[in-house]
């Protein structure tokens, strides 16, 4: 079999390629789930916490969620949902944030997305230039990566956090 070369021939083997991705650096958050995944792999016991999801034998997901999936999809709803949400499900937001965070959000303001980076990535692609200083609550990934992303100095607010919103299981 044929080794795919992907660097290119000359002193500069990642020419052509743009400063930032000249200058990538590795996922710390994702080098630990490497080393956590292969130490699982040698037979040491270890809940992994390390990225996205969770053991389903350690944390299955509920029976509520499970079978309004198994419903979905034997409705035949395969397709990615609309880039801002499903409607009824942002709709669900606002209402809970009018009733519960007595806050009065337009529908237009609210956003559904599949994980969680690219929403918080874009927000700071918005509000940060290259060379700020900023501070970002913790945790929020590893500062390296957001500085080599974003620029600037990135420090982790410390002290009381504010309250995360209740788990509503089944």
């Amino acid at each position: 079999m044929e080794k795919l070369h992907l660097d290119l021939d000359g002193p500069d083997p990642r020419r052509g390629l743009s400063s930032m991705a000249r200058g990538l650096i590795g996922s710390e958050i994702l080098r630990i789930g490497s080393e956590i995944r292969t130490a699982v792999s040698a037979g040491q016991k270890i809940a992994n916490f390390t990225v996205g999801d969770f053991s389903s034998k350690e944390f299955p997901i509920p029976d509520r969620l499970r079978d309004g999936t198994l419903k979905a999809l034997a409705a035949g709803e395969t397709n990615y949902p609309p880039a801002d949400g499903v409607l009824r499900l942002r709709e669900a937001v606002r209402e809970f944030w009018r009733d519960h965070l007595h806050l009065e959000v337009p529908l237009e303001s609210i956003v559904i997305a599949g994980g969680s980076r690219p929403v918080i990535y874009a927000a700071y692609r918005a509000l940060v230039e290259p060379g700020d200083a900023w501070r970002r609550p913790w945790p929020g990934g590893s500062r390296a990566e957001v500085r080599q992303h974003l620029g600037g100095y990135v420090t982790a607010l410390r002290g009381r956090q504010p309250r995360l919103l209740p788990y509503l299981g089944s």
